[in-house]
């Protein structure tokens, strides 16, 4: 018996459907495990750890953010240098072509 190229393509197709079932499976089954870990009630010690921790993410976060505006506005200032320094060469340079054309 010959296979043919639409034997094959079906064999594939039944792989493909197997597996995206197997992996829709272990998808849902994670996602329920997940579920039912937030059902469960907190006590307050462990909505206090996770109020502390969640604080000192956003600390960080705040720090990183600082940091970054920081490093921005030294940027801005070594271009506005940068751009008054081209200016005044241009205004030069004009200077000395307006003096060897005239």
């Amino acid at each position: 018996m010959e296979y043919t190229g639409q034997d094959n393509r079906r064999a594939r197709t039944r792989r493909f459907q197997k597996h995206s079932r197997r992996l829709f499976v272990l998808t849902r089954r994670c996602i329920l495990k997940q579920i039912s870990l937030y059902k469960r009630p907190m006590n307050p010690d462990q909505m206090e750890e996770i109020k502390r921790h969640f604080g000192v993410v956003a600390e960080s976060l705040r720090s990183d953010l600082r940091q970054i505006a920081e490093g921005h506005a030294t940027i801005r200032h070594e271009l506005q240098d940068l751009r008054g320094e081209f200016r005044n060469e241009f205004k030069e340079m004009r200077a000395l072509m307006r003096l060897s054309f005239s």
